[in-house]
């Protein structure tokens, strides 16, 4: 049962991007347009993420084996 509903959202979902792809080209004009910048936001996330986790393990109470935790 699951599996038939899953393969029906997954035809719907093919359904209406050929009916968008027709009828509304400006969505995916305006979706590209959007996600040009993408990877200026992801580098500028992973620079400050780094920087904090950084500045984390410099503290003076930091444990020394942090980065052994997850293994």
């Amino acid at each position: 049962m699951i599996s038939i509903i899953a393969a029906m959202s997954v035809g719907d979902v093919t359904i209406l991007n050929s009916f968008f792809d027709i009828k509304h080209p400006e969505i995916y004009r305006e979706a590209q347009f959007k996600f040009r910048g993408l990877w200026f936001v992801a580098l500028a996330g992973l620079l400050t993420s780094s920087l904090f986790f950084a500045f984390i393990l410099r503290l003076a109470g930091a444990m020394s084996g942090f980065l052994l935790l997850p293994i």
